[in-house]
């Protein structure tokens, strides 16, 4: 994520994470069949994303909603570098910023 925000973002679920596209880039995906993602997270236990990613439920400027399969709604401020994640009645904090999103560090 050296890279500054995407202007404007594609956004992929698939069972084993979540990824962020450049719209820019995705041109070079669909030509050569390679393309690399301004953010990927991968599901796994402490991760940001602890179950699969379903879909996105709302998307404004910088921060990203992603529901997950669990009922778990993931919440990422790109610009902050902050995830915080609704379960039920409760809002999780995650013990890292995005950039460590596949390293377990879990939530509180």
């Amino acid at each position: 994520m050296e890279r500054g925000i995407p202007e404007r973002m594609v956004f992929n679920c698939e069972a084993e994470g979540f990824s962020i596209y450049d719209a820019q880039e995705i041109r070079n995906l669909v030509r050569s069949g390679r393309g690399e993602p301004w953010l990927e997270l991968r599901c796994g236990p402490g991760n940001i994303f602890e179950s699969r990613p379903v879909r996105v439920v709302g998307h404004r400027e910088s921060t990203v909603s992603v529901q997950c399969a669990d009922g778990a709604v993931v919440h990422l401020d790109l610009e902050e570098g902050t995830v915080r994640k609704e379960v039920g009645n409760r809002l999780l904090q995650y013990l890292g910023v995005i950039q460590e999103g596949n390293e377990g560090r879990g939530y509180i």
